[in-house]
Formats: structure tokens, C-alpha cells, sequence
């Protein structure tokens, strides 16, 4: 069992491998690089630090098992009295089990979840290094890369609800319904790949995936489907929908504690000069939601079982202070945009998916 960190492990030939360590990493641009002394080898994690590294020596050529892992490289060690040993930036030496001589080496791994970090300290991937006499030096080869297997989501279940329901609640305040005043609580949740503490960052400034806009320490949330530029066929002439007339002041609370993030929310109505020509009419527009009780949206992580070794985490949005006339719309709107953050980003390796609507 040896630890990895960094992305990367070398085998050190020689006491001058020791000095030349980051000459080879910086050649390894296949994977694999080669300095005097020392050879770098990079894996697709990030670390793991209980890994399993089997070392094998033998007389000839083994039999070829390469379609059993997922990563593998060939080269020629020459390994002197120093013997081979392994390292790992940060991480202590350890001596292995190959004596002084000339080898054709084939160096193999497996057990890979993710191009970068696995979503744990010890993911479960594992190494060997077999290694057989060798006439001569041979160009080292990267036999096989892992590739992580494409993100395909499923058709989206909650979008066609969630503008729907959008289109409700404008529906509202264009004709300046009148409300009860009675307010309620709207509650949506969804369970998403990833660590609790991997997600808080997502959810503790939503701006990056929920919308647009603001700056400083305030952020302005509208009521727009994720800060998509969506024209007049969805949402009439506002690509923004700001439900109320008032300011935006929708400020994001720093918190300690990666168990929630909260963040106060309110909603302003477009100005006059914003709205297509034949909206122009003069109307002031109706306050239909007062500012006291204030509207807050507060997201919980909690951490649920892991599925198949793969950290989950239930994310549970909670609307506090609604108009009770709208808690079923924005229920089924912050459905649509759990939705939407799992689908626009894999969040647990923080990539891009390229979803689209």
C-alpha cells in the first residue's frame, strides 16, 4: 500500500532521480515522463492515499492481461545499486522489491471514477508494476488511457413545469392580481452526485448556475429559469422576469458551516423603458408582494448513502415567506432548477456538461 497525491507517482532508478524529479514530470505530457534517474508516471486521480501497488518480477515475458485495466504504460528501467523506488509529491519513499539490472517494465493500473478528484482520499484505484530482464532500452508507449464515460442524462422531467409555472406567477403580475397576503412555504429537492462539502460551494452563491446579475457582496435572483436569454416565445419581453416594483437586494450570507447556505430574496418588476413599445403604458405597477415578511431561500445539503461508492447528497431548496398563491408554481420552478444545476454541471468533478434546454 503506497499513497498518491498530486496526480502523479515517479520511480526513482538512482540517487540523481532525487534532483531530476520535476524534469521528468514536466516531460510527462503523455502520461508518462523520463529523466535521468527517475521516471513520472500521472494517473487520472488527483490522490489516493491507501493504494494498492503490486510489484512483480519476472524471468520473460508475462502473459498480456492489458484488457483488464485501464491505464498502461511500457518502458526500459535500468535500475542501479540504488534499487527502484517509489514516491509521490508530499508523500514518503518506499523501496520496492526490484533488484539492481536491466528491465522492460509494463506499468498498469485500474479502479479509475474521475479525471481529477475522485471524491475521496481513498477512491479505490490501484497499481502494478511488472517488470522482466531487457536487452536493450525501447521508446516508452502509453498502451491505454482511462476516459471517463460521457455524462447522459435523461430528458428533462421538471423544465415543462417549472415555465409553466413561471408563466403563472407573470401572469399575476402583469394583471396585477390582487393577493391575499396570506404567505406560505415552497419546498422543492432533489439528490445529486457529490460530497456535502463539494456541493456547498455551488449553493452557498447559486449566482454561477441560477442567474445573473448583482455584484459585491449582493447578487439579484430573478425569476428566469437560470439566467437563460430566453425570448419572447417563452416569457414575453422581459428576459429577465422581476416580479415587483422596488429594488433587488438579494444579498448572499457567508456561512461557516457547510451544512446550508441562505440567501435573502426579493423581486422588482421591469421599468417602463425595458418593456417592448406596446407595454408602455404608463402603469405604475402593484406592489403584490410587500417587502416585510421578507422572502428567504435557504438550500440544506445533507449527505445520504453512498450509491455504489459514489458520495450523494439529498439538496433541499426551502421559499419561506411566498405568497401562498404561488407556493405550488414555485415549487415545481425550484424543481426545474435542481434540475437544471444537476444537469448544466457534474457537479461532483465541477465540470461542464454541455446540457442544453
Amino acid at each position: 500500500m503506497v499513497a498518491l497525491d498530486y496526480g502523479t507517482f515517479n520511480l526513482y532508478t538512482s540517487e540523481d532521480g532525487l534532483e531530476n524529479d520535476l524534469q521528468a514530470l514536466e516531460a510527462s505530457a503523455d502520461g508518462i515522463g523520463i529523466a535521468v534517474g527517475v521516471v513520472s508516471v500521472s494517473s487520472p486521480h488527483q490522490n489516493n492515499f491507501a493504494m494498492p501497488l503490486q510489484v512483480e518480477v519476472w524471468s520473460g515475458d508475462p502473459p498480456s492481461d492489458l484488457d483488464e485495466w485501464q491505464e498502461a504504460f511500457e518502458l526500459h528501467l535500468d535500475v542501479g545499486e540504488y534499487g527502484l523506488v517509489y514516491g509521490s509529491p508530499t508523500m514518503d519513499y518506499v523501496p520496492l522489491p526490484v533488484l539492481p539490472g536491466s528491465y522492460h517494465a509494463l506499468i498498469t493500473g485500474r479502479g479509475f471514477v474521475a479525471i481529477g478528484w475522485p471524491g475521496s482520499t481513498t477512491p479505490g484505484d490501484s497499481w502494478r508494476i511488472r517488470v522482466w530482464p531487457s536487452s536493450g532500452p525501447s521508446r516508452p508507449a502509453r498502451l491505454r488511457e482511462y476516459a471517463e464515460p460521457p455524462i447522459v442524462h435523461p430528458e428533462p422531467q421538471f423544465r415543462d413545469e417549472g415555465v409553466a409555472a413561471v408563466r403563472r406567477i407573470h401572469r399575476d403580475l402583469d394583471d396585477e392580481r390582487e393577493l391575499s397576503g396570506i404567505r406560505g412555504t415552497a419546498v422543492a429537492e432533489r439528490r445529486m452526485p457529490g460530497s456535502r462539502r463539494t456541493l456547498f460551494k455551488y449553493f452557498r452563491d447559486p449566482s454561477g448556475w441560477l442567474t445573473q446579475g448583482g455584484g459585491g457582496g449582493e447578487q439579484m435572483y430573478g425569476l428566469d429559469g437560470g439566467g437563460w436569454d430566453y425570448d419572447n416565445e417563452w416569457f414575453g419581453d422581459a428576459n429577465r422576469i422581476v416580479p415587483c416594483n422596488g429594488t433587488v437586494e438579494c444579498r448572499v450570507l457567508e456561512v461557516k458551516s457547510p451544512a446550508y447556505a441562505l440567501a435573502t430574496w426579493t423581486w422588482l418588476r421591469l421599468p417602463p423603458d425595458r418593456l417592448a413599445p406596446e407595454r408602455r403604458d404608463g402603469r405604475p405597477g402593484a406592489i403584490l408582494v410587500r417587502p416585510t415578511p421578507q422572502m428567504t431561500l435557504r438550500f440544506d445539503l445533507d449527505n445520504a448513502a453512498a450509491d455504489e461508492g459514489t458520495p450523494t447528497t439529498v439538496v433541499r431548496v426551502t421559499h419561506d415567506n411566498a405568497p401562498v398563491e404561488w407556493v405550488d408554481d414555485l415549487s415545481a420552478y425550484w424543481r426545474w432548477m435542481l434540475e437544471r444545476a444537476d444537469y448544466e454541471f457534474d457537479l461532483s468533478n465541477a465540470r461542464r456538461t454541455g446540457y442544453t434546454r
